[in-house]
Parts: C-alpha cells; sequence; structure tokens
C-alpha cells in the first residue's frame, strides 16, 4: 500500500490507511522510492535471494 498525499493535508485519512494496512498485513509506504525497494525485497524473498546493501548501493542502483 503507497500512501502519498496530494493537495490538503488529512490527518485522519492518513492514520485509517495504515490501520488498514496493520490489520491485513499488507506492507505500507508513503513515497514511490519506498514503494519500489518494497517490492524489490517481495521479490527477493521469494526467489529465496534476499542480501542485505547499504542505501548508497541502493540510490547508485536506482539510477541506471
Amino acid at each position: 500500500m503507497i500512501n502519498t498525499h496530494e493537495g490538503r493535508y488529512t490527518p485522519g485519512d492518513s492514520y485509517s490507511i495504515r490501520r488498514a494496512a496493520l490489520e491485513y498485513n499488507l506492507p505500507y509506504t508513503t513515497t514511490l522510492p519506498a514503494a519500489r525497494a518494497t517490492l524489490d525485497a517481495i521479490r527477493a524473498l521469494k526467489r529465496g535471494k534476499l542480501e542485505v546493501k547499504s542505501l548508497q548501493e541502493y540510490h547508485e542502483m536506482a539510477g541506471k
């Protein structure tokens, strides 16, 4: 689940969305780069090839 806001910020909506993500055990992010990293991690887990990298390494990979 990706929760980005546009226009008028409503904390109540954000709370409800976060709560639903927790209740349904869904990954939750607030930015598109974080969503991409989450997707990459889920794919790696499914392949059984999860690696640890520094943030700098991820930024370098994202620029390609």
